[in-house]
């Protein structure tokens, strides 16, 4: 897990940049593809080049208890290093915040269990350059 510590106490030369009062999520699950293999989900649109790691708000929630939706950096295949999501209790609310690595394109990788989902809210928050 990866715990924010206020600017002053960042690496030299790691720039912390609050995306600040983001009104609409960036992607929502209508424009996913969610049929359990892998996909590339791109923020070059948002995150600016140079960045290195970026903080996502994500939220879920499924008609069917279960249900998985997974994010990891481009390229990476250990399970290790995979933010998991998962619907324990149908028709129930969850949020998740987390630090993810980007690569030089601002690519990250997706993959979620096939049907059933009311929300899949995907919402940059900050980056660190």
């Amino acid at each position: 897990m990866f715990f924010y510590a206020p600017p002053a106490a960042a690496s030299p030369g790691l720039t912390w940049v609050n995306r600040g009062d983001v009104v609409d999520p960036d992607f929502i699950f209508t424009d996913l593809t969610l049929d359990v293999a892998w996909y590339d989900l791109d923020f070059s649109g948002i995150v600016p080049e140079g960045a290195t790691f970026m903080q996502l708000e994500v939220e879920i929630q499924s008609d069917t208890a279960a249900w998985l939706f997974q994010v990891k950096e481009k390229g990476y295949v250990s399970g290790a290093v995979t933010h998991k999501m998962h619907v324990n209790v149908a028709n129930r609310y969850y949020s998740h915040r987390f630090w993810i690595g980007v690569n030089a394109g601002r690519l990250i990788e997706y993959k979620g269990t096939a049907g059933g989902w009311t929300r899949i809210n995907i919402t940059v928050v900050a980056w660190a350059l």
